[in-house]
């Protein structure tokens, strides 16, 4: 009941896996490539990566174990848009806007993305929609930027992710995947 409660409370991303796709580098070795995945109101513990007693995640599992997983997260709010915003520009929501609200609300600060596309990173996202959105400013410094939202006939996300990984996986990458699928039973 508590979980239920806290995944409910924190109507955002329950969970941020920051993975180091490929393993830890020899230190000749360029930087690797970093995959962000943002799953509004995931509850950590109902993974198995994170002590969850049933199989629900096989694929990040698999991912984790060559990977650098974080075991601890804090948002720096209890909604999507200025936690996200804060994870995508590193400064806390008040210092971005008053109002949380505003529709260019990502405009506002340098972005994860341009940082890493000036230093020579393709850079790819696949989201949800909603409060991350390109009508939100989200997309800013995205090479490839894509909103998935649930509609009849629309291509699954982690195929949007597949296409893209399949035309950058020989350059060094920064990809950005957030959904809402642990959301819609709420």
């Amino acid at each position: 009941m508590i979980e239920r409660r806290l995944g409910g409370a924190w109507v955002l991303w329950g969970f941020i896996l920051l993975a180091w796709v490929g393993g830890c580098a020899e230190p000749a070795r360029k930087p690797g490539n970093l995959l962000l995945i943002s799953i509004d109101t995931l509850v950590p513990g109902r993974m198995s990566t994170y002590g969850g007693s049933r199989k629900t995640t096989p694929f990040i599992d698999a991912l984790s174990k060559r990977s650098v997983r974080f075991d601890n997260a804090f948002s720096t709010a209890p909604w999507t848009l200025p936690a996200h915003a804060s994870m995508l520009t590193g400064l806390y929501p008040h210092s971005l806007s008053a109002d949380p609200r505003e529709r260019r609300f990502y405009d506002l600060a340098p972005k994860l993305a341009e940082r890493f596309a000036a230093a020579k990173f393709a850079t790819g996202a696949v989201t949800g929609g909603g409060y991350v959105s390109e009508w939100f400013g989200v997309s800013a410094g995205f090479e490839s930027f894509e909103e998935i939202k649930k509609a009849e006939g629309a291509k699954p996300p982690l195929a949007a992710f597949s296409a893209w990984l399949k035309k950058n996986h020989e350059e060094r990458f920064f990809f950005f995947f957030h959904t809402f699928i642990a959301h819609e039973p709420l």
